[in-house]
């Protein structure tokens, strides 16, 4: 069985989705074998290489300091209940994700891109990191077992620029809008956070019924 994760690494509830998908996995590790891969989806894409304020860009989202403080601590209760210690106050900078779409995609799949995923989300939530910084990229490709010289000299470049791009637009082709998304063997799509359970019996039954009529659905169409 294969999912297609489709995220961004500044999508806090990306991050709460992810957790939940580590317990469903962990429910089915004796039954299924499942492989991963995160592809991508820029929440703000229209937001400069060098990033964007932090407190400009929430003004700009939400209008008021008051309500971007209701949004943030409701995501902050959730996520301590998954164990994570969001710090949205360490956080100085909204950074573009372009170069961090091509680190997760120079990852590769499976378990080396889950780790990135894992470095990336708690840089940026719970340690106020700029991922958007060549420096913190580099250190996350160490982190995750990269070649970390390799990837400090394919930064500064534009390779796989052009196939971040394409595997973007055939998400929102397939009417994605938000993120996270979760798509099982190229056909079942699940949107939004996940509950563990619930997704847990959702890829038993999905493995039980492709045993009976088998499929072969490429995963994320061709990309």
């Amino acid at each position: 069985m294969h999912i297609d994760i489709v995220s961004d690494a500044i999508c806090p509830w990306c991050y709460i989705g992810k957790r939940k998908l580590d317990q469903a996995l962990a429910l089915v590790a004796d039954e299924l074998s499942v492989s991963l891969q995160w592809r991508p989806y820029q929440l703000n894409p229209s937001i400069p290489p060098t990033g964007l304020d932090r407190q400009a860009s929430l003004a700009r989202k939400f209008a008021s300091a008051a309500r971007a403080d209701a949004a943030y601590a409701r995501i902050a209760q959730t996520g301590a209940e998954e164990g994570i210690a969001f710090d949205f106050e360490a956080i100085t900078r909204t950074p573009n994700t372009q170069n961090v779409h091509r680190l997760i995609q120079w990852a590769g799949t499976g378990q080396r891109q889950h780790e990135l995923m894992a470095y990336l989300f708690a840089a940026y939530f719970e340690r106020g990191e700029d991922i958007g910084d060549a420096q913190v990229l580099i250190q996350a490709a160490n982190s995750a077992g990269m070649d970390a010289d390799l990837v400090a000299q394919q930064l500064p470049g534009d390779s796989d620029n052009e196939v971040v791009a394409e595997q973007e637009q055939l998400a929102r082709s397939m009417g994605i809008g938000g993120v996270p998304c979760f798509i099982i063997n190229g056909q079942y799509m699940l949107m939004g956070v996940q509950d563990p359970v619930r997704l847990a019996r959702a890829l038993k039954k999905i493995q039980q019924e492709e045993l009976v009529e088998p499929k072969n659905y490429p995963p994320f169409g061709s990309l």
